[in-house]
């Protein structure tokens, strides 16, 4: 009967044992699957920021224009199968300096910005005699009509020489 009290006793003991075993098994899976599910969060949440950052980074205003002072643009950013779209205005109240906002247009956790920014050392001729966009390509269809005149003169020219 000792023999058989014995045997009774290391069963029971193994088979709490292996149970101790198997709960422990239990809470280790159940912890890397939590710890693996915050590691695949962690990532999306990366890329999703990588893709709004992208999308901010995107936005750039057109060239000053005194008569055109306010800039609206959109951009898209896209990474590792998450995207993000952006708008952002600038206001440039004057040709040294401008301020910009920007923002994400996602569903949710939206990414923002603000900035100024300002020009610093001695102004160009262009700058300083303040010629705008507008104001180059004006000059340009100017000089392209002078060109086809003085074309048209060459032309006539050369027609009487040849006479």
């Amino acid at each position: 009967t000792n023999i058989d009290a014995e045997a009774t006793a290391r069963k029971d003991a193994d088979t709490k044992l292996q149970s101790n075993i198997d709960n422990e098994a239990a809470a280790r899976i159940a912890g890397d699957n939590v710890l693996n599910s915050r590691i695949n969060q962690v990532e999306s949440d990366a890329n999703k920021g990588i893709a709004k950052a992208s999308a901010l980074a995107a936005l750039h205003p057109l060239d000053y224009d005194p008569d055109n002072k306010f800039d609206i643009a959109a951009a898209g950013g896209f990474y590792k199968g998450e995207n993000a779209f952006a708008l952002g205005a600038f206001y440039r109240p004057n040709r040294n300096v401008m301020l910009s906002m920007g923002t994400t247009l996602t569903s949710g956790d939206n990414a923002y910005n603000v900035g100024v920014t300002f020009k610093i050392g001695k102004s160009g001729k262009h700058t300083e005699a303040g010629l705008t966009t507008a104001d180059l390509y004006a000059m340009i269809g100017a000089m392209q009509d002078k060109m086809n005149q003085q074309q048209k003169k060459i032309e006539e020219l050369e027609a009487k020489q040849a006479k």
